[in-house]
């Protein structure tokens, strides 16, 4: 079972190398990934001897394939439906989708449940693409293999399958990724540039393989090279150069410190482009009605451990509770008891990383104990969020 392990890590601006956790057990070689990726890449060195001859166009394509691509991929796979950090619009959703596919990288279900995987046990033997496994495996090595996760059915799915916009991709995702992958751009290359191949080969392909690597960077790079700033339990990284890279993502240590807020990029001089979009749609239009922001106190006091200093709330005085009667007096109420003492969680469940199903078992006051610290990792962010929501201390 997956404990609460030692976690050994080095100073939040050197560059080590990852010792967290065990190894990933690899499962059968997955021959159709192994074999389309290194045909991918194949194509990719045919560009020097085939290259563009329409100039321009030819890289305007490329270029713009490649950044719609990331940004299906960052808005919306990750920031949206990995995360729930903001609401959209079913038009928004739509889109997003559509050009998800141009990551071509799976569908919305396989990506995020596997990256929930990720977050929920981060450097463990259960994350998909550990850092503990190496810096090959956590960027391409993971794909090669047909792993069995024993943990991923404990992740949330239910938002997921209640999506219709999900649904749909995931059903289609193969057409859906031959039209936007193969065919318009072969199509764009026939009427637009100098024949098919090139736009094949320069809008198709190339991006393809451009948009891989810029998401691998994340699970392996942005795990070895930068700056803890907000939270040393886990071997993520701050680093700009990434970030300039991913649209933001490569702000990877804020981002595991607190995965639901939709800024990667906490300060205003953070290089995130996938918040200021959509900041923008939250504010100038009706496509994100709503977006999560984590409040200053509780970045600041993760701030504050991450350099040594401790800022954790002192224990207030809280009402006491007789064990006999937290039934009587929390029967149908979002509260829950954790290690003795009560949890008030209603504002907070719809937001849980781990799902509001978890929560709701517990409401009425029963006691989750056993789910709070054998199910997951909470990380010090995690636990000082949860001395704002405690309201009382259970005596027998």
């Amino acid at each position: 079972m997956c404990t609460e392990e030692s976690i050994k890590l080095a100073p939040s601006n050197r560059v080590t190398s990852p010792t967290v956790g065990a190894p990933q057990p690899k499962g059968d070689i997955w021959w159709s990934n192994a074999l389309g990726f290194l045909a991918a890449h194949f194509f990719v060195l045919l560009s020097w001897w085939y290259p563009a001859v329409s100039g321009w166009k030819t890289y305007t394509l490329l270029l713009f394939n490649w950044q719609v691509g990331m940004y299906g991929i960052t808005i919306g796979y990750h920031r949206l439906w990995s995360h729930r950090s903001f609401t959209a619009s079913t038009p928004l959703r739509i889109f997003l989708a559509g050009i998800g596919t141009l990551g071509f990288q799976g569908s919305i279900r396989w990506w995020v449940v596997r990256h929930r995987l990720h977050h929920r046990y981060t450097d463990t033997e259960s994350d998909p693409y550990s850092a503990a496994n190496g810096l090959f495996f956590s960027h391409v090595g993971w794909i090669f293999y047909k792993t069995k996760y024993p943990k991923l059915p404990l992740v949330q799915k239910e938002d997921l399958d209640s999506d219709p916009v999900v649904a749909f991709q995931h059903r289609y995702f193969l057409e859906l990724v031959f039209l936007t992958c193969v065919a318009l751009p072969t199509a764009m290359g026939h009427f637009w540039l100098d024949g098919a191949w090139e736009g094949l080969l320069y809008g198709g392909i190339i991006p393809r393989v451009m948009t891989w690597h810029c998401t691998f960077l994340i699970n392996s790079m942005a795990h070895y090279i930068g700056r803890q700033e907000y939270t040393i339990e886990v071997t993520a990284r701050g680093n700009l150069l990434l970030a300039m890279l991913t649209q933001g993502e490569g702000n990877h240590n804020f981002h595991h410190a607190f995965p639901s807020d939709y800024r990667n990029g906490f300060k205003s001089t953070d290089w995130d482009p996938t918040k200021w979009i959509i900041a923008l749609m939250h504010t100038f239009t009706s496509l994100v009605p709503s977006v999560h922001t984590t409040p200053d106190r509780e970045v600041e006091r993760a701030k504050s451990r991450a350099i040594g200093r401790d800022n954790g709330q002192a224990e207030r005085d809280l009402p006491r509770v007789d064990l006999s009667e937290v039934s009587a007096l929390y029967e149908g109420k979002p509260v829950i008891v954790i290690q003795g003492f009560l949890y008030d969680v209603g504002e907070f469940a719809s937001r849980h990383p781990g799902g509001a199903a978890l929560l709701e078992r517990g409401y009425g006051g029963k006691d989750l104990s056993g789910l709070f610290e054998k199910l997951n990792r909470h990380t010090l962010q995690a636990r000082d969020l949860m001395m704002e929501m405690k309201i009382g201390q259970i005596i027998s």
